[in-house]
């Protein structure tokens, strides 16, 4: 919802090219997934937050650039883009998944660490 409102706005836009990837979709969804990751709430979690971002800008695309309700209803739901969205967010939630499982770990680590640390020397 977030990325809808953003791009219907324009306070995001499309960076274009061969493979249409939404910069700043995918910058909402990872730093969702990120905390997902970090929160260890569940790798299918990471995807859904990663895929609902790009749902968002999905559908601004097809609310901005297309004309008429049917029109925009039969490409939104078109198989081959949702499909196509749903390997962006297994592929880019998957990486902020594992990211915020490593900040996890290393903070947990550095206070282990740290713990340890201070009670030999006290």
């Amino acid at each position: 919802m977030t990325s809808f409102v953003a791009y219907s706005l324009g306070i995001f836009s499309v960076s274009g090219g061969l493979v249409w990837i939404p910069m700043y979709a995918v910058i909402v969804g990872m730093i969702a997934g990120c905390w997902v990751g970090y929160t260890q709430s569940g790798l299918l979690f990471a995807w859904v937050v990663t895929y609902t971002s790009l749902l968002g800008y999905h559908a601004d695309h097809t609310v901005s650039q297309l004309s008429g309700f049917t029109e925009q209803f039969a490409y939104f739901v078109r198989p081959d883009g949702l499909v196509f969205l749903g390997v962006e967010a297994i592929v880019f939630g998957t990486l902020a998944f594992l990211l915020g499982s490593l900040v996890r770990w290393g903070i947990h680590s550095f206070r282990s660490e740290t713990t340890l640390s201070l009670s030999n020397n006290g």
